[in-house]
């Protein structure tokens, strides 16, 4: 199934092999599949102001991207850190939510499941609220003024005073052994403070 990665206003044209098909409003398209081997595709996007995006590239139906999951009840709001009370572990999601493991006979993972060929997930890009991001970052200065042309500057700066660690997203895969795992996966840094000053004359 063919579809713009980023959806913008417009309209759409899809090339399953046989030539681009004319303008429409659909953002995707199904094209016919084929047992293995390679099958190149083409979508071209109108935008309003006039101008063609055209995207080619070949599929290996073997390797295609995946759908966005089926989640069964599931809030945007529905995952919170946590650590796995035997392992430790850093955790997005709590194990009824995620299961003890990726099900291979009824392709489910607790509330999670991989949609039926040819359709699309019910979750929706971005549908999950991720980590939350907090850093406090602080600059304080002061000028100690001799004469009127000498001065001192004296500053001190620091970056995440609060030295509070901003945990990146889980794996969202949910075929993978990791899924719903962090770990030490982090977007903020350590605390740094550094001071300056500087003498002007």
């Amino acid at each position: 199934r063919l579809g713009c990665v980023i959806c913008r206003i417009g309209r759409y044209a899809f090339d399953c092999g046989g030539g681009f098909g004319a303008f429409g409003v659909a953002s995707s398209a199904t094209c016919a599949t084929i047992d293995n081997g390679t099958l190149t595709t083409r979508a071209q996007i109108r935008d309003k102001d006039g101008g063609v995006t055209v995207y080619s590239g070949p599929v290996t139906v073997s390797n295609v991207a995946p759908s966005p999951a089926n989640c069964n009840g599931c809030s945007r709001h529905m995952g919170s850190l946590q650590a796995d009370p035997n392992t430790g572990v850093l955790y997005f999601f709590n194990r009824n939510q995620i299961g003890q493991s990726f099900n291979a006979t009824t392709l489910t993972a607790g509330q999670f499941s991989v949609p039926a060929p040819g359709t699309i997930g019910n979750t929706g890009r971005n549908f999950l609220i991720g980590p939350p991001f907090f850093e406090l970052d602080l600059t304080l200065g002061k000028r100690f003024k001799f004469t009127e042309r000498m001065n001192l500057e004296v500053r001190m700066e620091a970056q995440n005073l609060t030295n509070h660690p901003s945990f990146d997203i889980p794996v969202a895969t949910i075929t993978s052994s990791s899924f719903g795992n962090i770990a030490t996966s982090l977007l903020s840094s350590s605390r740094r403070m550094q001071l300056a000053a500087k003498f002007n004359f």
